[in-house]
């Protein structure tokens, strides 16, 4: 049977609703990850439901201790007004109330009702959403900015305009929210049946090893090769030999065939890249002269797509051109802006004699802060990147440092863009919980502000 279950955030404004159909067999364990999907949340935090009130109050855990009770021990069609809290650190308290049978014969978990945005979780609660919300509708007004709240408005929420803010905090996507339920509702059937499959993860990590120390040549790969998560060889036999395991057994088709977990752990593997990282390998693609189009000078699209790999943006176009990704045509303004690449008398584009001093120096992001400072502009324009630097530095209090001190600024219209190619060349990090400012960058703008603000 199908029941009607109402979801409500509690002490949110405007109202944050769902109300979702479930199966009435569903256990509280379960309704938990389609609460999770249906407002947003990563699912990353601990939660519990509460029952009752004072003494009488019960708890629901996915890992009961004295005095607590399994979430697996309660349906949802037996219960009775409830509050789930996700985070019990914060303040995301939803009102659980089953409202009855629904007469609807359709597939479950399913979305009848979205009200009020998707939550923002690094908020700890719907308190900081509404002051977000009244902040974004002043500066969509072309009201003065609230220094105290706008800058931690833009960590939250940095790649999009001001309308577009206000509408993330006001609505939400129905088809995203049903989207993820159901995507939930897969996760569910799949992790159970993975559960259930004939092998132990265990045995299946020690049979892993026993098939590393038959192959000598990988182990001297994992030792000597210091880019060794690189290298074909190993890739392919590690490839292999999860493909041959997971593959003899029945309805594993869609699991993982490599679970992270069971990877092989060697000096060097998995190591996140810098935004030095990124800037070497877009220059390397110039080391080579690179012939631009004869008609407009531009890049033609295999360099569009290897600098579009490099910043790990997808192009959804079968020969990109560098008009057709603006973030492409920014990295070649960025870097002949520069001086570190430049266009010869044959039509080509290649590395300077700046550029080779570059690619030599030892920190390639923390020197040069002139030329990068008009690689910027060039590509963004000097108005909206020095209002975009200004805006960073108040964002991530940039210039204390240098002895300077943050400047008041309505948030530059087109502030989105320059985000996005940040992001590219991971001079910002939008991983965690809200948009952060990586080491690499935070040293190079700092000294950007204080080249703007002394010259030097």
């Amino acid at each position: 049977m199908n029941v009607t279950v109402l979801l409500s955030l509690e002490g949110a404004d405007p109202e944050i609703s769902r109300c979702v159909n479930v199966d009435s067999a569903m256990h509280l364990g379960h309704l938990s990850a389609v609460i999770d999907a249906a407002f947003g949340f990563s699912g990353a935090a601990t939660h519990l439901y509460t029952q009752g009130e004072g003494g009488f109050r019960k708890l629901y855990t996915a890992h009961p201790g004295p005095g607590e009770l399994s979430e697996t021990a309660i349906t949802v069609g037996d219960i009775t007004p409830m509050t789930y809290i996700y985070d019990p650190t914060a303040n995301w308290n939803i009102a659980v109330e089953l409202l009855g049978p629904t007469q609807l014969d359709a597939p479950t978990p399913a979305l009848v009702d979205a009200a009020g945005p998707d939550i923002v979780e690094a908020t700890h609660g719907p308190a900081m959403m509404t002051k977000f919300r009244i902040e974004a509708r002043r500066i969509a007004a072309g009201l003065a900015p609230n220094m105290e709240i706008t800058p931690l408005l833009l960590s939250y929420l940095p790649v999009m305009s001001p309308e577009r803010i206000l509408q993330r905090l006001t609505v939400a996507d129905p088809v995203a929210v049903a989207t993820r339920i159901s995507l939930a509702a897969e996760e569910l059937f799949y992790g159970e049946e993975f559960a259930k499959a004939p092998f132990n993860q265990a045995d299946l990590a020690e049979e892993f090893e026993e098939f590393l120390n038959s192959r000598p040549d990988l182990r001297e790969i994992i030792q000597t090769d210091p880019e060794a998560d690189r290298n074909p060889t190993l890739l392919t036999a590690v490839a292999d030999f999860f493909d041959s395991r997971l593959g003899e057994f029945e309805d594993l088709a869609n699991f993982p065939q490599t679970p992270p977990h069971l990877m092989p752990d060697f000096p060097g593997a998995f190591e996140e890249p810098t935004m030095e990282d990124v800037v070497r390998d877009l220059m390397e693609i110039f080391l080579e002269p690179v012939k631009l189009t004869a008609k407009k000078g531009q890049l033609p699209s295999a360099v569009v797509q290897e600098i579009s790999d490099v910043l790990n943006i997808t192009s959804w176009y079968s020969r990109p051109t560098e008009t057709s990704i603006p973030a492409v045509h920014q990295v070649r303004k960025l870097l002949e802006g520069a001086g570190f690449i430049a266009v010869t008398s044959k039509n080509t584009l290649e590395v300077s004699d700046l550029g080779f001093d570059l690619l030599n120096a030892i920190d390639m992001t923390g020197v040069f802060i002139p030329e990068w400072a008009r690689g910027f502009e060039n590509a963004f324009g000097e108005t909206l990147w020095r209002e975009s630097l200004t805006t960073l530095g108040n964002m991530f209090n940039l210039g204390t440092e240098y002895g300077i001190e943050n400047k008041l600024g309505r948030m530059p219209e087109n502030f989105s863009d320059v985000v996005t190619l940040l992001l590219g060349l991971l001079a910002l990090d939008n991983s965690a919980k809200h948009m952060e400012i990586t080491a690499e960058a935070r040293r190079m703008f700092g000294r950007m502000l204080s080249f703007y603000e002394h010259g030097i």
